[in-house]
């Protein structure tokens, strides 16, 4: 249990979301347990930019200055407010029946910014629904330079 959260400012969930998306669970990113073998697949990471944890996807090991290390990588699945993954749904923070609002590829965290309008997305809307680009010129989702790790 090294490294891994159970609470976040006293609390087990968060307030901002419904069910399993508001639950405190993972890594705060800074510490992980000891020994993490490849085989274990998957880390969640909770994050409080987001007040919501994230899983990130295994994806090998890497090389970088003659340090050896392992890559994980975010999908669309933290960000799609159950669209594709019904489990998502709970990310949404309208009445659940009104829910999803936003199309996927962003998600609501205004209730976690003191009620701030925001959303929060990968880096140039980089898996997000065509129509986020689209409204901001400029956007350019790339893979290579935008699929986090």
């Amino acid at each position: 249990n090294l490294g891994m959260m159970r609470l976040w400012n006293g609390l087990d969930r968060t307030p901002y979301y419904r069910d399993e998306c508001g639950r405190v669970v993972g890594s705060s990113g800074e510490l992980w347990p000891p020994y993490q073998e490849p085989e274990r697949p998957n880390v969640t990471v909770f994050s409080s930019d987001i007040c919501s944890a994230m899983t990130l996807e295994f994806d090998g090991a890497f090389s970088l200055h003659g340090v050896d290390g392992f890559k994980w990588k975010g999908n669309d699945k933290p960000f799609d407010n159950g669209h594709n993954y019904a489990e998502t749904n709970c990310q949404c923070t309208a009445a659940e029946e009104e829910c999803p609002v936003l199309a996927p590829g962003t998600m609501d965290v205004s209730s976690c910014k003191l009620g701030a309008p925001a959303t929060v997305s990968y880096p140039h809307y980089y898996l997000a629904h065509p129509s986020y680009r689209d409204a901001v010129e400029g956007m350019t989702p790339s893979k290579a330079d935008h699929e986090f790790m």
